[in-house]
């Protein structure tokens, strides 16, 4: 988490977070019709950060609190936005897995 946010990388990093919907919409990310909000937490609840996925994408689909709107464990790809330097908001950029444990890879035949 350290390195994560010290090096702010523009590429997604994997991550186990627990995630909670929050309203905060601010800098890049101030329009609340576009974006929806979240508060990330690592599992130690150490290390926060607001995150944000554009609303009506498929990975704002993917990600749902409707019986545990309290927040959510989830495996999550996450990046900082190339235009927002020096900030706590990153954006999720997939959702691999609701809970902690990563699905297994699938062999194509």
């Amino acid at each position: 988490w350290d390195e994560f946010k010290e090096k702010q990388p523009k590429t997604p990093t994997r991550f186990r977070v627990r995630l909670k919907p929050i309203i905060y919409y601010n800098f890049g990310f101030s329009d609340d019709r576009k974006w929806r909000s979240y508060l990330v937490e690592s599992p130690d609840g150490n290390h926060r950060l607001f995150a944000y996925v554009e609303r009506g994408s498929r990975v704002d689909d993917l990600i749902n609190f409707a019986d545990n709107p309290g927040g959510r464990d989830y495996v999550l790809d996450l990046r900082f936005p190339a235009d927002n330097p020096g900030s706590n908001q990153v954006l999720i950029e997939d959702r691999i897995a609701e809970g902690w444990v990563e699905p297994e890879p699938t062999d194509s035949p």
